[in-house]
């Protein structure tokens, strides 16, 4: 369990860059199905 943790927070700081350019891919999807 405890690797576990150690694994989430690698992810973590992986994930901040890949979860900003998420949110623009989402708004642009969600404005072409507006």
């Amino acid at each position: 369990m405890g690797e576990n943790k150690k694994s989430s927070k690698s992810a973590t700081k992986g994930n901040p860059k890949f979860v900003e350019p998420t949110p623009k891919k989402i708004k642009e999807q969600g404005n072409i199905s507006s």
